[in-house]
């Protein structure tokens, strides 16, 4: 995506699709913004309905991210959801508020669009309210992502999915064990298909082995920190290894923030390798990017978290196959579809450190297991993550259901 040209909305006689996201464009959530814009590439005529503006998102990709924004509706703008800000107690007048903001900018989702096409199970029923109230006749399509896959939400018969099951057209879950529990909780599978979230294949350039640095093997992480994430044991194993081997000469570099950051800075203190560490911060998508560029090793053992929030499989680990790393990983909802065991990397279970040191020294000390580890990642997701292949696959199936309804 990187240097992709501004793109324009297409023509009135194009699909219609409206897309409905939370807080937009947020730097976490890059694969809405690239498959919005692989949308726009194959014809479609794109519409965003947000919650509010991710000013830290815009940076990826800039002129794109910005296009895209100019157009979206907002419920943000609207007074009632200002007001509601300012709003302290009662808590439940706020999001009252808030709730009313939304609904009036949904009203726009009568529009006569083809598809809503919303990304997390949230956004589905806010179609679905959309359609009870306004008359909307699109297809409502919800793509699950990780969150929105929890359990208790599912089986909850008040959270409203149960509906959304009943009534939805089409369920696009990110992997197939996602396609599996969605079933399992009543959807029907003939409308169950997954779409994977993929990567800007093309735009990523795999590093050259030959750039390795032999005195020092980089290892990088790209995560949020959150608990599914899994860092903690990251940082732990990596501990075990310098007790192990303290001659090895490592690296490790954490790119992302979040609400875990303090105590993950802690743990490395404690284990004395907080000098090999470097927390970058939240970075924009393009310095992500060339920080996997300028590494040897992806490690992010996804854990499923106390609250139940899962993964679905990591973008962040689907760029640096593309990139040519190998990949140190859980054995964690979606991740096995990808990382292929012994092939382009490694799973370990789920919090266990000992494993993944394992895992950790057998890479460390073997450069050609490196070379060719990311050589068949490269390979796998040339062959099954590049985005410009499942966007038109995206875009080929709206056109089906637009053409039904002319």
């Amino acid at each position: 995506m990187t240097g992709r040209p501004v793109v324009r909305k297409s023509t009135k006689s194009s699909p219609r699709v409206a897309v409905l996201v939370g807080d937009f464009p947020r730097l976490s959530e890059t694969f809405i913004v690239s498959q919005i814009g692989g949308l726009l590439d194959c014809g479609i005529d794109v519409s965003v309905f947000a919650d509010q503006r991710d000013e830290a998102g815009l940076s990826y990709p800039s002129p794109l991210a910005r296009d895209i924004v100019s157009g979206a509706r907002f419920a943000g703008d609207h007074l009632l959801y200002r007001l509601a800000k300012m709003v302290r107690r009662p808590y439940r007048l706020k999001v009252a508020m808030k709730s009313l903001a939304l609904g009036l900018t949904d009203g726009g989702l009568a529009n006569n669009f083809d598809v809503l096409l919303c990304h997390f199970g949230p956004n589905g029923l806010r179609a679905l309210r959309a359609k009870h109230r306004s008359g909307v006749k699109g297809q409502i399509w919800t793509a699950f992502h990780g969150y929105d896959m929890r359990a208790q939400l599912l089986r909850q018969p008040r959270s409203g999915y149960r509906e959304l099951f009943r009534e939805g057209d089409l369920f696009l879950p990110v992997c197939e064990f996602f396609r599996a529990r969605l079933i399992d909780y009543g959807v029907p599978a003939e409308r169950v298909l997954v779409h994977r979230m993929g990567t800007d294949v093309a735009d990523i350039r795999p590093r050259c082995s030959a750039v390795q640095d032999e005195d020092c093997v980089r290892i990088i992480s790209v995560a949020r920190m959150v608990e599914k994430k899994g860092l903690e044991f990251a940082i732990r194993a990596l501990g075990l290894v310098r007790d192990n081997d303290p001659e090895v000469n490592w690296s490790y570099q954490i790119v992302g923030d979040g609400p875990r950051r303090q105590d993950l800075e802690a743990l490395a203190a404690n284990l004395r390798i907080d000098d090999r560490i470097m927390f970058s911060g939240a970075q924009p998508h393009t310095s992500a990017l060339s920080a996997i560029g300028e590494s040897d090793i992806f490690l992010l053992p996804s854990v499923t978290a106390s609250d139940d929030d899962i993964e679905g499989c990591p973008v962040a680990i689907m760029e640096a196959m593309a990139a040519g790393l190998p990949i140190i990983a859980s054995r964690h909802s979606g991740v096995p579809e990808v990382v292929l065991h012994g092939r382009n990397g490694f799973l370990a279970g789920e919090r266990d450190v000992g494993e993944l040191s394992k895992h950790l020294a057998a890479l460390l000390s073997n450069r050609r297991m490196r070379t060719s580890f990311g050589a068949e990642g490269r390979k796998f997701a040339e062959e099954h993550l590049d985005n410009r292949v499942l966007h038109k696959r995206l875009a080929e199936r709206i056109a089906m259901v637009a053409g039904t309804r002319s």
